[in-house]
């Protein structure tokens, strides 16, 4: 009997872990798949806040500029 992949909550699970069973057996993947949906879109809504501040200042520049 194999042992069973313990279900690891983590984006970097195998790399903590290199015995476990992760590659071969799917029981994991399905959690550790949906923790890593949930941090990409962490990380898009940051992208999206960076790309907003730099769009309201690249607007000010160019207003300043207009203004001279």
């Amino acid at each position: 009997m194999s042992k069973k992949c313990p279900i690891y909550n983590s984006t970097n699970a195998c790399n903590e872990n290199p015995d476990c069973l992760f590659r071969r057996q799917g029981g994991c993947a399905i959690i550790l798949g949906l923790e890593i949906d949930i941090e990409n879109e962490k990380r898009l809504k940051d992208l999206q806040d960076q790309l907003s501040i730099l769009d309201h200042n690249v607007r000010l520049i160019a207003q300043a500029m207009n203004q001279r």
